[in-house]
């Protein structure tokens, strides 16, 4: 449930249902002041309320100014009654970290009430904190509403600290807000998140709700232009009975300096300490958009049959987008005999739609199937047998309804409310994400399921109270539910959800955009997202910068996108959105007929036609075609990158808008211009170098040159100060294990291809194959000390062993290789050629592309170093590495033992001064039960992805990082003194033409002996 209410009892309940207003004046009986300090201010508790003193003049005080700190709503028998800690006498107490408020039995000020309420108000690190309790043991008396906290006397002047609201993406109120009073109910998509904050440019004001039920609540605000000061309150609706207990939620205040992503980053980690957000899938980060389509509408008419999917597939070709959602594809049509999807024989039927959506898979694209999350057609045979079961139900015992008309010519269509709370309707949902899996779609679409607010349901055999808020925590509870039972029958089956909300982020991989901020802007919204008006203002920044994985389509119920809709979703990381609703958008998709108005006669809610008449059609498709190329490029920064908002970069351009993207130790910077002139600005991003710039239309633009009306430019920078990554956590994505090879241990491959074994060895028997390795035992044609033949054994149990050999002084270990380079090759003594080396011999085992393994056991001690590894023989020998080789390193532990991690990573033109690197990752080196661990490397044309024990540590990918397209060989090395200087860690110190001077390092003389690098198998799979 959102709110838990524990009770004993049941009363009847009177059909009242409402909100307390803001404005309730008189003073606030307590005890006496108190007053808590804390790093960033000082709170304090006395009869005029809550007020709270900042340390820092650029963070707003609260001055509180006799209003009530909570209201309480009653349902009694005599009707309904409104008590306030107007008038109570608490009794106060100490607390380790604060001080508590009891009121034991509440007052009007004429009866008395057997309802009691505690506030605990603390300290809690650099925040305030305010939670509570509070019982009901009056019989027949239900408390609808708690009203707590009430903050008055806010200091946060509109034009210096405006108020940021998650009205969808974000909303910023500013002195030309609307008046009255502003609300968010939570969840739904116009409270997206639980907190605000009143901001200006060095300090703030955050206020948030700390609930990890995702309880029903709604935020309420007033700003008073006469005074410059604001009230905000968070109403609760527990709906709490006789005998009945309920916990207020911490409500969190934090006076914070800087800008509004202190306050950002305040919440996001409260949220990460208490839902995880479910791994995303690599098919969904790589999606460019969807062509979403109406096969056949409300009244019967079908635009597309199943067949005509492979129509749609070119459709979605000519523009870059990667995936069809099929709406209307059922018998029903759309916003039609719902909850009944059953395939439709006037389309095809079932058998013709598995054939479509198989060939749109083998087309490389992905499809989501459309079921609705709450609508119940009255009139279909399921609302008779359990719908009606199922139903919201009023306080009159009606259902909750919405009737949906699409036509004037088709009456609307009557459909009652799902109450989330019902079993019957989980088990519902939970069949037609079967269903759609089973046609062989890719995902599902629960509509509208983001978008509803929390309503009250009297009903009292669904599972909660009655009455409770539903629409809330168990919306969340029953989407995790279907989406955990998908993932276990295929962990690429995604759960889609229209609307938005971080209710839904341990659940929604991928949501359809229906908020403010990602649906069709008006002309009003776009100038005050370009002027920077405080005007309710569009503010996508506020989630997107809070939840920079999440990922959302637009919502544009237009057949095309014009260049301001587009450069829009690219700038903020959404995906792109065309749809096909009615017959007039299917020619314009077909044959490029633009529609007039008339085309749209009977239909009651029309396309923007002005938007779509504006821009030719061939234009638009040319367009979109490119800015979903150009985002392919630059994936690693705009799919896969960290949405990072205006922060690690300075920027000065009039009526522009940058925002920064960072992957690595890469940065960037899309520059848009939405104006209809031309614009210049300047950046500047401190240690950094700038590495590129280009445009959708342009690969190669002068970075700084004027940027072209509505444009957009993508400057690319690389961070020099940055010698290597940061530790990165390892991220869980689906694997599966396989046993390749009978009676030896299985191999860990990722479950988002089909792999096929091509090349293996087991290391069965007692002497290394000379027909898969061979040595390493040169370093530029010179025999190294350092690389030996010796050491190296096979146990007869089908393991490995490369031991560290000492010899007096002196170490040494061996290098096992599938190949050569020209290193490897002797020198001819004395020859005078300008090719000094001699023949090079044959490889023993080269490929390209697939997914390479080692299982192993790590060396115990410091000093030399173990790595799997991928080299070409002719590394560095074109200025393109795409035709020589990258060193692909997929494991090196010599961090192992000094900092705790493990290094993959890529390298490329060649060893000397051309050479570059990428940068590795490093992950949390973590010893397992039995001591074996699984590396491994994914290369593809897309790039390369790096696992570790069946988890993902890390991606580098195209067109960022090089990827070779020639053939590699492997090596399963060690070192015990390196190629070099190793960064001062010790190795060889100098080396010359005679040979090499050089020093062990010093720990191996600590090391214990005997030690050795143990490995299992090494695999090479190809994907099928």
């Amino acid at each position: 449930m959102t709110s838990t209410c524990s009770t004993k009892e049941r009363r009847p309940i009177l059909p009242v249902f409402s909100f307390v207003p803001l404005a309730l004046l008189a003073s606030v009986a307590i005890a006496a002041s108190a007053s808590l300090d804390g790093p960033q201010g000082t709170l304090t508790v006395n009869e005029r309320g809550l007020s709270l003193s900042p340390r820092s003049p650029q963070c707003p005080a609260i001055e509180a100014v006799n209003k009530p700190l909570w209201t309480l709503l009653l349902q009694s028998s005599s009707g309904q009654v409104t008590l306030s800690s107007i008038g109570q006498k608490p009794r106060q107490e100490t607390t380790a970290d604060g001080i508590r408020l009891v009121y034991e039995n509440l007052t009007d000020g004429t009866n008395t009430w057997k309802v009691g309420l505690t506030l605990d108000i603390r300290r809690k690190q650099n925040a305030f904190e305010i939670s509570g309790e509070f019982r009901n043991d009056s019989d027949g008396v239900v408390v609808h509403e708690l009203a707590c906290p009430a903050l008055s006397g806010i200091a946060a002047p509109r034009d210096t600290h405006p108020l940021i609201w998650p009205n969808g993406l974000g909303e910023k109120l500013g002195v030309a807000a609307k008046p009255g009073e502003r609300t968010f109910p939570y969840p739904s998509r116009t409270g997206t998140m639980q907190w605000c904050a009143f901001t200006g440019e060095r300090g703030g004001l955050y206020v948030g709700c700390h609930d990890a039920t995702h309880g029903a609540k709604t935020f309420a605000s007033r700003f008073d232009p006469k005074t410059g000061q604001s009230t905000l309150m968070i109403r609760h609706q527990p709906f709490c009975g006789n005998r009945g207990r309920w916990t207020l939620p911490p409500t969190v205040l934090l006076p914070y300096s800087g800008t509004w992503h202190t306050a950002a980053q305040f919440y996001r980690s409260w949220f990460d300490s208490v839902v995880k957000l479910r791994p995303q899938l690599d098919w969904v980060r790589n999606a460019s958009g969807w062509l979403l389509c109406i096969l056949k509408q409300q009244n019967g008419s079908v635009m597309w049959d199943y067949p005509s999917l492979v129509q749609l597939c070119d459709i979605a070709d000519k523009r870059g987008l990667d995936i069809l959602g099929l709406f209307g594809w059922a018998h029903g049509g759309h916003d039609h005999l719902y909850p009944d999807y059953i395939p439709d024989a006037q389309m095809g039927g079932a058998d013709a739609l598995r054939r479509a959506l198989k060939e749109v898979r083998r087309r490389g694209k992905r499809s989501i199937i459309y079921a609705n999350g709450q609508l119940i057609d009255i009139a279909t045979e399921y609302y008779r047998t359990q719908g009606k079961d199922q139903a919201v139900l009023k306080n009159d015992g009606t259902p909750a309804r919405e009737d949906w008309q699409k036509f004037r010519s088709f009456p609307a269509v009557k459909c009652a409310l799902a109450c989330q709370a019902s079993e019957g309707w989980h088990k519902r949902m939970l069949e037609l994400a079967r269903q759609a899996h089973d046609l062989g779609a890719d995902g599902i679409l629960f509509d509208q399921l983001g978008v509803t607010k929390p309503m009250p349901c009297w009903a009292t055999n669904h599972g909660h109270p009655s009455p409770s808020m539903v629409y809330a925590g168990e919306r969340a509870k029953w989407v995790r539910f279907v989406a955990d039972e998908m993932k276990r029958i295929d962990p690429e089956f995604i759960v889609m959800t229209e609307g938005l909300h971080d209710s839904l982020l341990d659940s929604t991989l991928l949501f359809h955009g229906c908020v403010f901020g990602v649906l069709t802007h008006s002309e009003k919204q776009m100038r005050a997202l370009m002027d920077g008006k405080f005007d309710d203002a569009m503010f996508p920044e506020m989630f997107r910068f809070t939840f920079p994985e999440v990922l959302t389509t637009q919502r544009h119920p237009t057949p095309m996108l014009n260049r301001i809709e587009a450069n829009y979703a690219c700038l903020y990381g959404l995906r792109f959105e065309i749809e096909s609703r009615y017959a007039p958008d299917v020619r314009y998709l077909k044959e490029g007929v633009v529609p007039v108005r008339e085309d749209y006669a009977d239909v009651l809610n029309t396309p923007r036609i002005d938007i779509i008449a504006a821009t030719p059609p061939a234009e638009a498709t040319r367009y979109l075609k490119q800015l979903t190329e150009f985002q392919r490029r630059y994936a690693t920064l705009l799919w896969r990158g960290r949405f990072v908002d205006d922060r690690g970069f300075q920027f000065k351009g009039e009526r522009l808008i940058a925002k920064g993207y960072t992957a690595g130790n890469q940065l960037g910077v899309l520059v848009w211009n939405p104006s209809d002139r031309p614009a210049t600005f300047t950046m500047t991003v401190p240690k950094a170098r700038l590495a590129s710039a280009a445009e959708p239309e342009r690969d190669h633009v002068d970075p700084f040159s004027p940027l072209p009306p509505q444009s957009i430019r993508l400057l690319v920078w690389q961070k020099e100060s940055d010698t290597r990554r940061p530790v990165v956590t390892p991220t869980a994505v689906p694997m599966e294990k396989q046993e390749p090879v009978a009676g030896h241990a299985p191999s860990l491959l990722p479950s988002s291809k089909k792999w096929k074994m091509v090349w293996n060895d087991e290391f069965d028997g007692k002497k290394l194959d000379d027909s898969k390795w061979n040595y390493r035992l040169h370093y530029w044609g010179y025999p190294s000390p350092t690389f030996t033949d010796e050491g190296v054994e096979l146990d007869g149990e089908g393991h490995l062993k490369i031991n560290l050999i000492r010899k007096g002084d002196d170490f040494r270990s061996a290098h096992l290789q599938t190949g050569s380079l020209t290193f490897d090759i002797p020198r001819d003594p004395g020859s005078k050629s300008f090719w000094p080396f001699g023949v090079k011999k044959k490889a023993k085992f080269m490929h390209k592309f697939g997914y390479y393994e080692i299982r192993c056991k790590l060396p115990k001690n410091d000093g030399w170093h173990a790595a799997f590894w991928l080299q070409s023989p002719s590394i560095g020998a074109h200025p393109n590495p795409k035709y020589c080789g990258v060193e692909c390193d997929i494991m090196e532990n010599y961090r192992q033992h000094t900092e705790g991690t493990i290094g993959c990573g890529n390298g490329w033109g060649g060893y000397g001064k051309e050479n570059k690197w990428f940068g590795h990752f490093w992950f949390p080196y973590k010893e397992t039960q039995d001591g074996w661990h699984h590396y491994a490397v994914d290369w593809s044309p897309d790039g390369y992805i790096f696992y570790a024990d069946g988890k993902m540590v890390g991606k580098q990918m195209a067109p960022e990082c090089p990827v070779s397209d020639v053939e590699q060989f492997i090596l399963v090395s060690t070192e015990c003194h390196g190629y070099h200087r190793s960064f001062g860690r010790g190795g060889l110190e100098s080396k010359d033409q005679k040979g090499w001077i050089g020093k062990p390092v010093p720990a191996l003389f600590k090391a214990s002996l005997p030690d050795c690098f143990e490995v299992d198998f090494v695999r090479v799979f190809d994907a099928e």
